[in-house]
């Protein structure tokens, strides 16, 4: 947190608030948006793990396909026509 930042939101927040009650709300915004970027990154991070799944998944049933075309050749090539 940069001292020059909380300067210019308490020099904005008016004569009418004393600097005390201006710096109180200048934490309750830094926590509010620190608490925004925390809930962004587990959203990205969940994310990127449901596409990894996804994926993963992609490939299993790719798998699965060929694995089951392999297992019916034979019996394909083996019956009479």
């Amino acid at each position: 947190m940069s001292s020059i930042r909380i300067i210019i939101f308490i020099s904005g927040c008016g004569s009418e608030k004393g600097v005390y009650t201006c710096f109180v709300m200048f934490l309750a915004q830094m926590k509010g948006e620190a608490e925004a970027f925390a809930v962004e990154a587990k959203a990205k991070a969940e994310a990127e793990q449901l596409a990894r799944k996804a994926e993963a998944w992609k490939q299993y049933e790719d798998a699965a396909v060929v694995d089951m075309v392999l297992e019916m050749l034979p019996k394909v090539f083996s019956s009479p026509v």
